[in-house]
């Protein structure tokens, strides 16, 4: 079970001609008091959307996960129709949305031939949507996947004219990014307009924690073949030395991130401005870009979680309930080993952290998922970057803790992963504003219990939603 969700995207609410119907897809990660999740209770269900982006109550699509842990959703589109991907606890699966929201199981990138189990925690496309990214944070590597015309068997084929073809992930990595020993990459973040890869990564036995730039081939290839990146240190060879001289190097590097997670790019009156998540300090960084790669300069200050004491409406009624549900949550037990185990809290000591982030219309506004204070905070932003004033939230709920954020893509509607609800929420947004509208939420799905939905992402169809 995923705590906290570390997805982050930028949207607007310019209007997107829409093909056909409007369809919310969201993973459930069933979790089970005495023995925690097991693989066939994971799935993930689609949600109709109504013409004033209202839930439909309960799933017209649901599929079951090849395993455990669905954390991460990802839309994209071939000549065909839409895509879903779906980065699971060691695998990445494919799915093609079909012309009324059904999802059909295209193909899966696991063990590859001689590089072990992928460990993914997030996943991004390239500008043309034919290269798949996925961080290996097991293998402290960035992995590129063509994604190409072939059926199901893997032979080639031509798109149009040959039944079944689609585009789908070869088997093995074409390229990568291959990194410093002891670091895990966790975020990712595609620059269309640049051809850029952005990358939050963890270091460990005392490197530092960062976010690196990357650049991308003009075919959408990362800098480092995959015979370089898989390569292995001679016998004799001390394999820390070795691999630190066959590291791809960076465009640009900030350091010094504090456990940095999801980002999102915007840009304010000519300013590109990259949000990053530091999740160890509860706050969100804001850096001012010069041509795409950081700058030495740094004139924008941090937003940071607002202690549950000051909260807005807040009162000691509703901190007791807060105390009572961190209490609950830490408090359960799944069996490891035959032994029953405590859970403990991933918590820096205020219990409480940004967890998904989401830009609003025209970069004016950024909306941050609170999991441990249960609500959603909207921030206004302006040319100074981000406003220090107390956020208009959502009214907190102990145990909504919000996790995955997903915008209609025509409506002024934010859609949020109730996690600990066990279902998904819709919430007006202003249009000229961006602001949140009401702090109650218009529409919800019906609860399915222990289900934990963390993450969501709407699909346009090709045909009417049902």
């Amino acid at each position: 079970m995923r705590l906290l969700a570390l997805a982050l995207a930028a949207a607007t609410l310019a209007a997107v001609p829409a093909a056909g119907g409007v369809m919310l897809y969201a993973t459930r990660t069933f979790r089970d008091k005495a023995e925690g999740p097991t693989p066939e209770m994971n799935r993930v269900d689609g949600f109709c959307l109504r013409g004033d982006g209202s839930l439909e109550p309960t799933p017209s699509v649901s599929v079951q996960t090849a395993v455990d842990l669905p954390r991460r959703l990802l839309v994209g589109r071939d000549e065909v129709g839409p895509l879903l991907f779906v980065a699971e606890s060691d695998r990445v699966e494919e799915f093609a949305i079909g012309n009324a929201g059904g999802l059909t199981r295209l193909a899966g990138i696991g063990r590859r031939r001689g590089f072990g189990q992928l460990n993914p925690q997030d996943i991004a496309l390239s500008p043309d949507g034919s290269t798949l990214y996925v961080t290996d944070s097991g293998a402290e590597r960035i992995e590129a996947y063509r994604l190409v015309p072939m059926r199901a068997d893997g032979s080639p084929c031509t798109i149009g004219v040959d039944e079944g073809c689609r585009r789908r992930p070869e088997d093995d990595p074409a390229s990568c990014v291959r990194a410093l020993p002891s670091t895990r990459y966790n975020g990712l973040l595609v620059s269309r307009e640049a051809n850029l890869l952005y990358a939050s990564f963890d270091g460990r036995l005392g490197r530092p924690d960062g976010v690196e730039i990357h650049r991308l081939n003009p075919d959408g290839s990362l800098p480092t073949p995959t015979a370089t990146c898989f390569e292995q240190a001679p016998e004799g060879v001390d394999t820390l030395a070795y691999v630190a001289n066959v590291t791809t190097p960076w465009l640009s590097r900030r350091v010094r991130l504090f456990r940095p997670r999801a980002m999102a790019l915007v840009t304010i009156d000519g300013n590109e401005i990259l949000f990053v998540i530091q999740q160890s300090r509860a706050r969100i960084r804001a850096f001012q870009l010069v041509d795409h790669l950081f700058s030495p300069v740094q004139p924008y200050p941090d937003v940071s979680a607002i202690p549950p004491s000051t909260e807005e409406g807040g009162d000691r009624e509703d901190q007791r309930a807060r105390e009572r549900f961190r209490r609950e949550l830490f408090g359960q037990r799944r069996l490891r080993r035959e032994q029953a185990q405590p859970l403990r809290p991933k918590s820096n000591g205020r219990g409480y952290r940004f967890g998904t982030v989401v830009v609003g219309p025209q970069g004016a506004t950024l909306f941050g998922a609170q999991f441990f204070s249960g609500r959603v905070d909207a921030y206004a932003l302006d040319a100074g970057g981000l406003r220090r004033a107390v956020p208009r939230s959502t009214s907190g709920n102990a145990k909504a803790s919000p996790v995955g954020l997903a915008k209609h893509p025509e409506l002024p509607v934010l859609y949020v992963a109730a996690g600990f609800l066990d279902r998904i929420q819709a919430y007006r947004l202003d249009r000229a504003t961006g602001m949140l509208r009401d702090t109650a939420p218009f529409s919800q799905t019906d609860e399915i219990a222990d289900s934990f939905p963390n993450d969501v992402a709407v699909a346009v169809l090709n045909g009417n939603c049902r």
